[in-house]
């Protein structure tokens, strides 16, 4: 037995002694290389219950806002600045500078600026929309140069190479873009991919004046688009009959007017001149800035054509037209008609009807004689479309030709005419002084029809300035007529 129990203690000796010796080698170990890394003291004591292994956690910090903008909220309304601030920062690169700038946001359909200030929805803070408004601020500059930085600011410069931008310019329609007129930046009269890709264009050719001057030179607009489009490989594909058509125009948006026709209504958007300003909604017969641009067209090469034939047919008395009157057109979606009063003007979106009205503020007769005031009108209206007065004297012949049917349809007698009197959806009355007020141009010029227009009493200033009643001068038109 003795034997047996001193195997036993020999052999468990040595094993204890490598057993102390691991544990010891572990604890070494362990303090040199595993233990908790303690944070630098500091006067604040950590919390006791705070778990061992947990470091503390910084509060997140976010970006600082560049300055460039003060943000003030309406009541109510609440969003988050920073896209629209960092859209400011590629804006100020593309413009060179821009003014400190005050940014309500709050219940605005649109963005829109007014000086230095932008007025915005939250839900609209750094769009396209946003950024022209902002770009507006610098002021001096036409719209496109404000939508073009606009989309450079948003999108960059990639889309706007000008192989690319030429390809993309495919279709007369597309290519009516390169007019950059100011209807075409208005949201209610185009739909949102035809939006985006006017800024596009814009964008383009404000991209082509930084890389050739280095900055938004609008110094040889006209040399200098014709160059840009040269570079986009279309040669001569924009006519060109927009050029310089708002030259000079202010264009707003979203403005509320309280005179004309109707009590506080809102117009998409206004284009103010010299000679005119304009209150547009989308009409419903013709809802798109497209048809719009093309009245305006017509209207400013109707008028350049009514003054001429005015000025060609008239001497003495030229001085009763008003050419330089400042007309208000009010195009209005409740209006299926045009009609005028003072400097306001009420009317379709149809070139006949704007310069049949525009006659009416440039000639205001002291009385009010429907056949000489709508036949005036309408004659002045035909030659500024450049069209045959032959439809009017076809129209003339029917009476006459037909008095049982058109009763009561003489000039003379216009107020007579039932409203039935309607022949291919024209008043009747209307062509039929139309009519006579040509005979009257050729035969006599406009001078004794513009003198009669500055008397008093009808029969006695026509008698004076033709030297014959009025009878006698209808009786010799039917006769021309023949």
């Amino acid at each position: 037995m003795k034997s047996k129990s001193k195997t036993v203690t020999i052999d468990i000796i040595p094993r204890a002694a490598a057993l102390i010796a691991a544990l010891v080698l572990c604890a070494v170990f362990a303090a040199c290389f595993g233990g908790r890394v303690e944070p630098a003291p500091t006067d604040t004591p950590a919390p006791t219950d705070a778990p061992a292994t947990e470091a503390p956690t910084a509060e997140p910090t976010e970006e600082p806002l560049s300055g460039l903008a003060d943000f003030v909220f309406d009541e109510g309304f609440i969003a988050d600045p920073r896209e629209a601030d960092a859209g400011l920062v590629s804006l100020e690169k593309v413009m060179g500078s821009l003014p400190h700038i005050t940014v309500h946001v709050g219940e605005y359909s649109l963005p829109y600026c007014e000086g230095t200030e932008v007025f915005a929805s939250p839900d609209s803070l750094g769009s396209l929309g946003f950024l022209s408004a902002a770009a507006g601020t610098v002021g001096a500059l036409p719209d496109w140069a404000y939508r073009g930085a606009a989309y450079i600011a948003k999108n960059g410069s990639r889309s706007l190479d000008p192989i690319k931008l030429g390809a993309a310019l495919n279709t007369a329609e597309k290519q009516d873009a390169l007019a950059l007129l100011p209807t075409r930046f208005a949201p209610r009269f185009n739909k949102e991919k035809e939006l985006e890709f006017n800024y596009r264009v814009a964008g383009g050719f404000v991209n082509f004046l930084i890389e050739k001057y280095g900055r938004v030179n609008i110094g040889a607009v006209k040399a200098d688009k014709a160059e840009f489009i040269e570079a986009l490989g279309l040669g001569d594909a924009c006519d060109g009959r927009y050029e310089g058509l708002l030259d000079g125009c202010t264009f707003s948006y979203n403005t509320t007017v309280t005179d004309g026709y109707s009590d506080s209504v809102t117009f998409p958007f206004v284009l103010e001149s010299e000679t005119y300003t304009l209150y547009a909604q989308p009409l419903t017969d013709c809802p798109d800035c497209a048809a719009l641009e093309a009245l305006l067209y017509k209207l400013e090469v109707g008028k350049q054509l009514m003054r001429q034939f005015i000025e060609e047919h008239a001497d003495e008395y030229l001085y009763v037209c008003r050419f330089d009157d400042h007309v208000k057109y009010y195009m209005l979606n409740s209006y299926g008609f045009s009609f005028a009063q003072g400097s306001t003007v009420v009317l379709r979106l149809e070139s006949k009807a704007i310069l049949h009205e525009t006659i009416h503020q440039w000639i205001m007769p002291k009385y009010y004689d429907h056949w000489y005031y709508e036949g005036l009108a309408d004659f002045l209206a035909l030659q500024g479309e450049g069209k045959s007065i032959d439809f009017a004297n076809s129209m003339a012949r029917l009476a006459f030709m037909h008095p049982d049917t058109y009763s009561g349809a003489g000039v003379a007698d216009y107020n007579s005419v039932p409203a039935s009197a309607r022949v291919t959806g024209d008043d009747l009355t209307y062509d039929q002084s139309c009519s006579l007020i040509a005979y009257i141009c050729e035969t006599y010029t406009l001078d004794p029809i513009l003198a009669v227009s500055d008397g008093n009493d009808f029969d006695r200033d026509f008698e004076r300035a033709f030297g014959k009643t009025f009878e006698e001068v209808a009786a010799e038109w039917r006769i021309w007529l023949g």
